[in-house]
């Protein structure tokens, strides 16, 4: 669990960071209008999948069955967010609802110090530029209502 908890992992559904490695690129397209072009970007969302995945496979290596999610505070008007049933299997799919939970544009930071028994994910989206916090806890013993 160690190799979780060393950096924040920020992941984002349309931000690419296309600067940070420009000096690696070579596709012309994305050369040319510096940025992703539509092929380079699928591959840079097919990357984020993967980096999910790969963070719910080592939840799960490390004894995370399910995850418990209180309410939140979160959009324009710091209402109270949350999710129909707080307690969630651990699974890519799952974990990608909570790192991009609205149909908008997301960056997300993943805190991961807190393991083994819980993390912080920062929802960063144009109502909340400043980021709602979401915290996850190891469920493993909490029962469903």
């Amino acid at each position: 669990m160690i190799h979780l908890k060393d950096i924040p992992i920020n992941l984002s559904n349309h931000d690419f960071n296309f600067h940070e490695y420009k000096d690696e690129i070579e596709c012309s397209a994305c050369l040319e209008i510096e940025d992703y072009c539509e092929n380079c970007s699928v591959f840079e969302w097919e990357n984020i999948l993967e980096t999910i995945e790969w963070i719910s496979r080592s939840l799960q290596e490390n004894g995370w069955e399910t995850m418990f999610i209180p309410a939140w505070l979160g959009g324009w008007d710091n209402s109270v967010r949350g999710l129909k049933d707080p307690l969630q299997e651990v699974n890519a799919e799952n974990l990608r609802n909570l790192i991009f939970p609205y149909n908008t544009d997301i960056t997300s930071k993943l805190t991961m110090s807190g393991l083994p028994d819980q993390f912080e994910i920062l929802v960063s989206h144009h109502d909340r530029p400043m980021g709602e916090k979401i915290i996850v806890n190891k469920g493993n013993e909490m029962q469903e209502m």
